[in-house]
């Protein structure tokens, strides 16, 4: 029957997705020694875990705790951008985002030093992650002729994963796809495309703002800790003023990122400018696809002026 094969697949995915987990944890244990030793990252996936079974079953959990862009704009319910990472629609949701937590929060947790210093990372990246996807679902939404109350609810740690991801490979090295050499900043990409040519219903929005807030913070707000951070960012959008607050370089949570040029042709293109046409290419593209017709390019473009 449909509902059997629909359980069935259900308990496949739950199975790949929980050897997935487990092959990070055992590849984080062998590389760091102990797991013991990523306090941060085993409370990330304990909380996860522990609020997926307090929440499961319960559908006016949903309609409270999902991310809702019209919920955040128009009534103002501001808790969404902080409850809904931590919110998964089904155990195999709740899998695979644990299996990428276990992949690349270790690596950020021991770069930053201190328990302390990774969760409010984590905090501040979800802050982030979750205000520009806000900004984005609007975007989209004007876009594609849509109103914001019609874009789909959302949850999951998955933004905040590709985030993540952007700082793990944002150290301006070259790897390789088959023969074909590749800078190991720009994976992301490969990986956003990979993900949503398997699950089409995956929420690009949410994925895409993960990418921007990995990138705000590499290229705006590296050489300190992310709160200290937006806290400068803060002050100055109340003063008005244009550039970043003195660094410190002496922090104890300092990570340092590879900002350097692409070669392309002759010319050395700042990374940050592709990375940044990119996000308006994929954004431009799935507004495309989700758009009323008739959709022209002189809409497009008076939107995007707009």
């Amino acid at each position: 029957s449909t509902w059997g094969e629909i359980a069935q697949m259900s308990q496949v995915k739950n199975a790949v997705f929980g050897l997935l987990t487990l092959s990070a944890l055992r590849k984080a244990h062998a590389k760091y020694g102990s797991l013991t030793k990523l306090p941060g990252t085993m409370l990330l996936m304990l909380a996860n875990v522990l609020i997926y079974l307090r929440t499961r079953n319960r559908d006016h959990l949903r309609h409270l705790l999902t991310f809702s862009t019209s919920g955040v704009l128009n009534r103002h319910e501001l808790w969404r951008l902080w409850t809904s990472p931590f919110f998964h629609f089904d155990s195999a949701h709740l899998l695979s985002n644990l299996a990428t937590v276990a992949q690349e929060a270790p690596a950020v947790e021991t770069h930053t030093r201190t328990t302390t210093s990774f969760l409010s990372e984590t905090v501040a990246l979800v802050t982030l992650t979750q205000s520009i996807q806000t900004v984005l679902t609007a975007i989209r939404a004007r876009l594609s002729g849509r109103r914001v109350a019609w874009m789909p609810a959302t949850a999951g740690f998955s933004g905040i994963g590709f985030a993540l991801k952007v700082l793990n490979s944002h150290s301006g090295t070259l790897t390789s796809l088959g023969n074909t050499p590749l800078r190991s900043d720009f994976l992301v990409w490969l990986q956003l495309a990979f993900v949503h040519l398997l699950d089409p219903n995956a929420s690009l929005d949410a994925h895409l703002a993960g990418i921007i807030a990995g990138l705000v913070r590499v290229y705006w707000l590296s050489g300190q800790s992310l709160q200290r951070s937006l806290a400068q960012t803060w002050a100055l959008i109340n003063q008005g003023v244009q550039t970043l607050l003195p660094r410190p370089r002496d922090s104890s949570s300092r990570i340092d990122y590879n900002r350097s040029t692409v070669q392309v042709g002759d010319v050395q293109v700042p990374s940050i400018s592709l990375h940044l046409l990119l996000a308006a290419a994929v954004l431009t593209v799935a507004s495309l696809r989700s758009a009323k017709p008739p959709v022209t390019a002189v809409r497009v473009t008076h939107m995007w002026v707009i």
